[in-house]
């Protein structure tokens, strides 16, 4: 396990006072509880030896007592910018995700970018075309490999949008048991424009009916994208002919999208019910079903 920040927590003033030894050993042992628990609970950034002075960072959150990791990759340009108030300063997952998985008993590591990508506008970004790549998926395998020498437990592959592909792409090619199950978030199902520019890079260039994981695809019937039509991601999803399990959710709730409707802000990333599209995911996923 990664070594999570120390905290005090220091007794009550109405505490210090004598008291039996078994009473303090009490109040000790809940002390060094509470502590576990919140440090567990601390998101940090770590970043992961790749290619030789290469590094993936990683945002790291964990969860007390944890049933399974889910590798969250997020869509857009991918990665994010640091950390702000516990959750990846981007706008390309639902917002606070990683706090609803948490709180839901998975622990949260999402995919960064590696320190040698593509340079754009002062960052580093994962191009479209990248998300196909044999190189993107091996950055996805080693970060897997990682996880498995930091966390116990299973695997989740969960893609968000434009992740969608990079998230399928890796279910495909890692053959490990420890990688349980996929979840597949405003699923990029056609051609389209992204951040202004057309490109062909979709969950179509993909040979899905090879796919041999529980999948569930998780979209909201209002999606704007032009690349995440409702129609497109119901054609899509009847090509997991292999998946031994599958499952559609087509979810109607929320309220208050507005702006690009490829942003989190829109229908995109279920406005006004991020926490119910958590909960029913994470519900999915403690029992798979189709």
């Amino acid at each position: 396990m990664i070594p999570a920040a120390t905290a005090h927590f220091p007794f009550p003033r109405a505490l210090r006072m004598p008291a039996p030894k078994a009473v303090w050993c009490l109040l000790l042992g809940a002390a060094c509880l509470l502590h576990g628990v919140l440090a567990a609970a601390q998101a940090h950034v770590v970043r992961m030896p790749l290619r030789g002075e290469v590094v993936l960072p990683l945002f790291w959150h964990e969860a007390a007592n944890a049933k399974g990791t889910v590798l969250l990759i997020p869509g857009g340009t991918g990665g994010f910018r640091g950390v702000r108030d516990g959750s990846p300063v981007l706008n390309n997952v639902i917002p606070h995700s990683n706090h609803y998985f948490v709180a839901n008993g998975y622990n949260v590591v999402i995919l960064g970018v590696p320190s040698d990508g593509l340079m754009d506008g002062g960052r580093r970004v994962i191009p479209p075309n990248e998300r196909l790549s044999g190189r993107h998926a091996s950055d996805i395998r080693a970060a897997v490999e990682y996880i498995k020498t930091q966390l116990p437990g299973p695997i989740w592959l969960a893609g968000y949008s434009m992740g969608t592909v990079s998230a399928s792409l890796a279910a495909l090619s890692i053959k490990d048991p420890a990688v349980v199950g996929v979840v597949l978030i405003s699923m990029l199902s056609n051609p389209g424009h992204v951040m202004g520019v057309y490109n062909d890079v979709s969950l179509q260039r993909l040979n899905l009916s090879e796919l041999r994981l529980p999948v569930l695809v998780y979209h909201h019937e209002k999606d704007g994208c032009d690349k995440c039509r409702p129609a497109e991601v119901r054609k899509v999803f009847d090509r997991l002919v292999n998946a031994p399990i599958r499952k559609l959710v087509m979810t109607n709730g929320g309220a208050g999208a507005t702006g690009d409707p490829c942003r989190n802000q829109h229908w995109h990333g279920f406005p006004g019910m991020e926490k119910e599209a958590i909960d029913e995911i994470t519900a999915w996923m403690d029992k798979p079903v189709s």
